[in-house]
């Protein structure tokens, strides 16, 4: 399964496919190359969204469906340029393939800093803003095994210091 495909490849790359305008058995590189391309793109993208927590795959009806086609594709596209380069670069020197290929992390990038959860994916993973509940720290107190912790709270405060929140030292 995929986003993208290989026609939308075709249209990054038109060079790589002449007349025909598409990916066949004789093109360099061919159709099946392509679709793997395709497929590794995808792993890429699903593994980066599930890994924050989001559903995967992108749904159609999502806003960023769009955006993910054109990553994907993308990612097809250099790795067809790569197939293709010519051994013949200088220091510095960019190829298309590698230009293909920093667009598709500078848009990874931009997709993983948005809010995905407000352009219909679903957020998988449990949000953790710390702290326990009473009934846990209850629970965990009563652990009859449980080390006790070599610091308490208050431990290092200054006899009759003044505190922000009141109070003194017989609290």
């Amino acid at each position: 399964m995929t986003y993208g495909s290989a026609s939308g490849v075709a249209s990054n790359v038109p060079n790589l496919v002449g007349e025909e305008g598409t990916f066949t058995k004789t093109t360099i590189p061919t159709d099946t190359q392509v679709e793997r391309w395709l497929a590794t793109g995808y792993a890429l993208i699903n593994g980066d969204l599930a890994g924050r927590g989001y559903g995967v795959p992108v749904p159609a009806t999502a806003t960023v469906y769009s955006l993910v086609v054109d990553l994907e594709e993308l990612y097809a596209a250099a790795r067809a340029e790569s197939a293709r380069m010519s051994a013949r670069i200088g220091p510095d020197e960019r190829t298309r393939g590698q230009m293909f290929m920093q667009q598709f992390k500078d848009g990874m990038k931009d997709l993983l800093a948005m809010d995905l959860s407000r352009a219909g994916l679903t957020h998988t993973g449990k949000l953790y803003a710390g702290g326990i509940s009473k009934s846990d720290k209850a629970a965990r107190d009563a652990e009859a095994d449980r080390v006790q912790p070599r610091f308490k709270r208050g431990m290092w405060r200054v006899p009759g210091e003044v505190r922000p929140e009141g109070g003194g030292d017989d609290e």
